[in-house]
């Protein structure tokens, strides 16, 4: 991008930042106001694309290894979505933390983000994990909260099915 073109999007499209996050290590943040159904990620990685490697490759790797596949990459139905850029340049989606109460949904199975309601300065941006990454059903979290099984809908959005 040339000079303009960054400060034009500073301007008129840049709506997040990472930080420090109460709910768990790095989160993202509204750094201005973001109206109800803006994906602040938009350009974030532009024409990415996913890579699917099975959950049992992924086993095999170190474990600092395994972790950082495992924190950052979805698992659907016995495969992982790793960027096809790697694990280096993730874009801020990645930071997203998990609530009961989100402020931001996914219609794609995780690939995009929109937000819920309108999103404050300073509040910070929480999605559902349940909603499109199966792994949350190995976690202890979720397993108290008796969510037994999941199933991939059309177009492989993951929905949770409690008991």
């Amino acid at each position: 991008m040339e000079k303009e073109q960054i400060l034009e999007q500073l301007k008129n499209d840049t709506y997040t930042r990472l930080g420090v996050s109460t709910i768990g290590g790095v989160g993202v943040f509204a750094i201005k106001r973001i109206p109800k159904g803006k994906d602040p990620f938009n350009g974030c990685m532009p024409n990415s694309i996913f890579v699917d490697i099975p959950e049992a490759e992924i086993d095999e790797l170190d474990e600092p290894l395994k972790k950082l596949v495992t924190d950052f990459a979805p698992l659907q139905n016995g495969v992982y979505w790793c960027p096809s850029v790697g694990f280096k340049a993730i874009d801020q989606s990645y930071h997203l933390n998990n609530s009961d109460n989100p402020n931001m949904i996914t219609e794609d199975a995780g690939e995009n983000f929109i937000t819920s309601r309108v999103i404050e300065v300073g509040e910070e941006l929480l999605v559902a994990y349940d909603t499109y990454d199966e792994t949350v059903l190995k976690e202890d979290w979720y397993k108290k909260k008796k969510i037994t099984e999941i199933h991939a809908g059309e177009g492989k959005t993951i929905h949770r099915v409690e008991n």
